[in-house]
């Protein structure tokens, strides 16, 4: 799965400051399937990223749907805790 920053068309995998990644998860709106992939989780890459969009060609249905950088962040950083319900770790960003 390749991400890219929206408007610039970086694909993240390939980005210079991706230098460590976390496993990240949304919903297709089309077919509700989960489409999982790598998001950069080093400082600099949150930094810049934070206030930006992500593309994401989707495996499911082939169209590029966007998700806020920050939203699919929250969604890793929250699937590390083991004291989050599994429920709520399993739950794609929609």
């Amino acid at each position: 799965m390749v991400a890219q920053e929206a408007g610039t068309g970086c694909p993240l995998e390939r980005c210079e400051f991706m230098k460590t990644s976390m496993q990240t998860s949304f919903a297709c709106p089309a077919t509700e399937a989960v489409i999982e992939f790598d998001l950069p989780s080093d400082d600099q890459a949150c930094r810049e990223l934070w206030p930006h969009s992500l593309q994401i060609q989707c495996p499911a249905c082939g169209e590029i749907h966007e998700t806020p950088f920050r939203d699919a962040y929250v969604t890793a950083v929250m699937r590390q805790f083991p004291c989050v319900p599994h429920d709520l770790k399993a739950a794609p960003l929609q």
